[in-house]
């Protein structure tokens, strides 16, 4: 007997319906598109060509001859028009005809060379046309064959009708996943787990890695020995398409050997669905290798939106909601997770106050090693099923595997607070130095940004002193926000900080680039004093947040920072039991 669905499960069938209706409608024009054009531009001239054999050449008079160019968006096109006269068995005939291809474009320099061969023989008195026997009416003035345009129409088809399969391809094996995931919302269970979408994407990177760097290739052997013969160096730019290609291709196949090692990791949710407002979680299997020490979960709530229209439309993606955990090892061997969602985040799919959808993202991280005695990255990130509500897994925590969580979060934050802040423990004492320069990315990210804005502005000052008008405000406005975050880059490049504590004091010494600026002292006696605050927040290309942290001791309404830009919260209040554990040392000796 079928299980009756649910007013929500329809909905979320039919929205999934209307959304796989669009994709191929979509695709079929990528399609139409490419293959209409390879048809029009190489396959009817063919054809053409074919019957063009058998006309006879005859000689013509040219009345009028014009090479035209046709300017657009981004580039011109040319086509040449022409009007001649010809007789045939003491027939007049006037025609337009000048080649097999019609229209107009920029494929190679045929239309100009044309023209010139044209004027040419115009010149010379030696005009000819190719007449049609069987229609003496019908005629050209060129009748060869472009194998730069067959190849242009190839190309042209391959690229849209490849990149169009290849989405096709992904949307069809995203199917079984979705379908897991549904049973999941609908409250049945997923016997064969939830499949993670890393191979999908590894085999799409390959796909678009092959199509740029086969096109790539093709484009650079047509265009580069003729654009070069003209002294045209600019040309060589187009090879930065099978470069760029062939690296995407190279990392494709190398992640698809590295997953095809690993094999399938089916992830099995508990609880099935997750909630916001309780627990998500679950546990899946490694069948090959193990792993050199714990990995990590992470979890994401992403907002998913589209900005824009058009040629604009941008796909977004914030992050509501992350948190991550050491993996937990099962008895029979499954790496499992659980994580405590706060209620004020929203479920999977589209939901109310949201623009786009909502997806919950579950990444596992290692480093494994295998057999053959080699090690290798482990990735792999599942879709999960989440909705509003209070659930818990169905195998709560054990009391051990609590400890072993914190045991493993002490370990790893300990380690990190070593390698992050360099630090000299004595007897009495704690140095602590903060590097200037450790997080390079941080740094140079907002300095190229403000180089880039700040660069427009000048160049937009420039203008306004020709132009005058609202250039004088774009340029205030690049100029300010341009230069502002490039102090703030190139301050966080060269701070540096020294602190040193002792029982009843802490020390702190700031540099900028090596430079001392100050030296503040403060009465530190009690753990209280110490506090862990946020100080940068940041995204990477891939969605990951990073946190960095500063410790700060306050007394009589003074704060001194003593460590700053420690990545991870758990890290930063390692340092800081650190800087606790020094204070309390000689009460602790007194003690004793």
């Amino acid at each position: 007997m079928n299980k009756q669905k649910t007013p929500a499960a329809n909905d979320r069938v039919a929205a999934k319906r209307r959304g796989r209706i669009g994709i191929y409608v979509f695709l079929s024009i990528f399609f139409i598109a490419g293959t209409g054009v390879f048809i029009f531009s190489s396959v009817v001239p063919a054809i053409r060509w074919l019957e063009a054999q058998g006309w006879q050449s005859v000689p013509v008079t040219i009345e009028s001859l014009k090479l035209n160019s046709h300017r657009g968006d981004d580039s011109t096109t040319y086509s040449v028009s022409a009007r001649y006269s010809y007789q045939w068995y003491g027939q007049s005939f006037h025609s337009e005809g000048v080649s097999l291809y019609s229209g107009s474009d920029n494929v190679g320099s045929f239309w100009q060379d044309l023209e010139g061969r044209l004027r040419y023989e115009r010149r010379r008195g030696q005009s000819h046309a190719w007449v049609n026997p069987d229609n003496p009416g019908e005629s050209v003035l060129d009748r060869s064959y472009r194998f730069g345009q067959f190849m242009f129409g190839l190309l042209f088809m391959v690229m849209f009708c490849g990149i169009a399969g290849l989405i096709l391809w992904a949307t069809l094996r995203s199917a079984k996943t979705s379908e897991a995931m549904d049973n999941i919302l609908d409250g049945s269970s997923a016997a064969e787990g939830i499949s993670s979408g890393n191979l999908t994407g590894y085999q799409i990177l390959a796909g678009m890695g092959a199509v740029f760097a086969g096109s790539g290739v093709v484009i650079g052997g047509l265009a580069i020995p003729e654009e070069m013969a003209k002294g045209n160096s600019a040309v060589l730019a187009v090879l930065i398409f099978p470069v760029v290609g062939g690296l995407m291709l190279t990392s494709g196949l190398r992640n698809i050997r590295r997953w095809k090692r690993i094999g399938k990791t089916p992830f099995f949710p508990d609880p099935a669905p997750g909630y916001a407002g309780g627990q998500v979680g679950g546990s899946f299997q490694l069948n090959n290798g193990r792993f050199m020490r714990t990995p990590r979960f992470r979890l994401q709530c992403v907002h998913v939106y589209q900005t824009g229209s058009g040629k604009d439309r941008t796909t977004r993606r914030q992050v509501l909601f992350q948190q991550e955990m050491p993996a937990l090892q099962q008895d029979d061997g499954s790496l499992r997770a659980l994580f405590d969602v706060p209620a004020e985040h929203p479920g999977s799919g589209r939901q109310s106050g949201y623009r786009g959808s909502i997806q919950w993202l579950l990444n596992c991280e290692g480093l494994l090693q295998m057999a053959e005695g080699d090690q290798i990255s482990f990735e792999r990130q599942w879709t999960l099923p989440v909705v509003a509500g209070s659930g818990a897994a169905t195998q709560p925590l054990s009391e051990h595997e609590r400890e072993q969580r914190q045991r493993v979060r002490r370990q790893e934050a300990d380690s990190s607070a070593l390698e992050q802040i360099n630090h000299q423990q004595g007897a009495d004492f704690l140095r602590l130095e903060s590097e200037q320069g450790r997080h390079l990315t941080a740094g140079l990210v907002p300095v190229l940004f403000g180089l880039i804005f700040g660069g427009s502005g000048m160049f937009l000052f420039h203008q306004a002193a020709k132009e005058g008008g609202m250039l004088w405000f774009m340029a205030a406005i690049f100029s300010l926000v341009g230069f502002g975050v490039l102090a703030m880059g190139i301050f966080w490049l060269g701070r540096g900080l020294e602190a040193e504590i002792r029982p009843g004091s802490a020390t702190a010494i700031r540099s900028m680039f090596g430079m001392r600026l100050y030296r503040r002292t403060v009465a530190l006696n009690s753990a209280a004093q110490l506090s862990v605050a946020q100080s940068l927040t940041t995204s990477g290309t891939d969605g990951v947040q990073k946190e960095y942290f500063r410790i700060v001791a306050e007394a009589d309404g003074k704060k001194v920072t003593l460590a700053e830009g420690i990545l991870g919260k758990d890290v930063a209040e390692s340092l800081r039991q650190r800087i606790v554990d020094t204070l309390t040392a000689a009460l602790d000796d007194e003690l004793n």
